[in-house]
């Protein structure tokens, strides 16, 4: 026959299976016999039990700010996703219908490529010319004029594209417009395609009609002017 001692041992290593349920009913009865006459081993099992249900409790508290936890985490990367798209669709939306570019002065605009949308109320005259002039390969010089108007029907820029000179006499209006003394009146010279490019400040803050008005009388021939 067991001792009580030994008996309270064997009981003590069962009581962990018990407490899960995973002791046989035969078991079961060998531990209750046990301890209805043993009340060490009876509030061994209470401790146990208490214990038990305390770690239960602060599983479930532990599970329930994961969850917390968890759910932020999958708020966070929604709305990241979210921030993301909107970007990224902004980005196409401007890709398509903007463009940034820097005028002749350098500064900063922006180009529209949607005709619907209206970025800025300036407009463009385009004046096309000829004027007879020496240095030139047939007589003439052939002149396209684009002028800059603002809201005011004020110029602030006018760019010239002149057509028609030998290849010397180019080299000479690029040298002489490059120099200190042409640098107030002309920027942005350039020589491309046997054409002479630059942008003239002179008319800058004159009336649109007086530009053209002016124009009409220095060229000897007017081809076309067309307002965008």
């Amino acid at each position: 026959m067991i001792n009580q001692k030994k008996e309270c041992k064997i009981i003590y290593d069962l009581l962990p299976n018990y407490i899960d349920n995973l002791t046989s009913n035969e078991t079961n009865e060998y531990i209750h016999d046990h301890l209805k006459t043993c009340p060490k081993c009876s509030n061994i099992l209470k401790d146990i039990r208490e214990k038990f249900d305390l770690e239960k409790i602060d599983t479930s508290s532990e599970i329930k700010v994961l969850k917390k936890v968890k759910r932020r985490i999958r708020l966070y990367i929604m709305l990241t996703i979210v921030f993301m798209i909107t970007i990224f669709s902004i980005g196409i939306y401007i890709n398509n219908n903007y463009s940034f570019y820097r005028n002749e002065h350098g500064k900063l605009l922006v180009k529209s490529y949607n005709p619907k949308i209206t970025v800025s109320n300036l407009k463009h005259v385009i004046i096309k010319a000829k004027k007879e002039k020496t240095g030139t390969k047939d007589g003439y010089i052939y002149i396209t004029q684009i002028l800059t108007i603002n809201e005011k029907n004020k110029c602030t820029n006018m760019r010239y594209i002149e057509d028609g000179y030998t290849n010397a006499k180019l080299e000479d209006l690029y040298n002489n417009f490059k120099d200190n003394d042409s640098l107030e009146i002309h920027t942005n010279v350039e020589i491309k395609d046997e054409k002479l490019y630059y942008n003239s400040n002179s008319y800058n803050g004159k009336n649109k009609d007086d530009i053209i008005a002016e124009m009409n009388t220095y060229y000897d021939v007017i081809e076309y002017i067309s307002e965008i």
